[in-house]
Order: C-alpha cells, then sequence, then structure tokens
C-alpha cells in the first residue's frame, strides 16, 4: 500500500515533515553544543549537527555536498 501525499490529520507533504525534523535536529544539537560542558557529549551533538546538515543538502539535491560534509568532518 502506498503513503499519501500528505500526512494525514497535518497536511503537510512528507518531503517539509523531513525538512522540519532534520533543520530542528540541527539546531537542537548546534544549540547543545554551543552551550553544553561536557566535550565528549558536545562531539557527538556536533557529528549530530553535521548528519543533520549533510540530509539536509542531500534533500537539496546537492550529494556531493552532502558527501563532501560527512566526509571533510
Amino acid at each position: 500500500m502506498p503513503l499519501p501525499p500528505t500526512i494525514p490529520l497535518v497536511g503537510i507533504t512528507w518531503g517539509d515533515a523531513l525538512f522540519l525534523l532534520l533543520a530542528g535536529v540541527a539546531l537542537g544539537a548546534a544549540t547543545f553544543v554551543v552551550l553544553g560542558r561536557d566535550i565528549i557529549r558536545n562531539g557527538l551533538m556536533l557529528i549530530l549537527t553535521l548528519g543533520a546538515l549533510a540530509g539536509l543538502y542531500a534533500m537539496l539535491g546537492a550529494a556531493i555536498v552532502a558527501g563532501a560534509q560527512v566526509l571533510v568532518y
């Protein structure tokens, strides 16, 4: 059974929902990187931030930039 083009009861498309999820994860993790005190957790949150940013680049169709984001950092 295929998915409907929009999320039921919400009315936004799946692509928009994925964008909002990735953007929220990136903003939340980046805020934790800046405000956190434990360097290990800050490093893990930085990895999460850069991964979410690579996902946003991939959604925009810039697969090379997303790959470079993951490989360089």
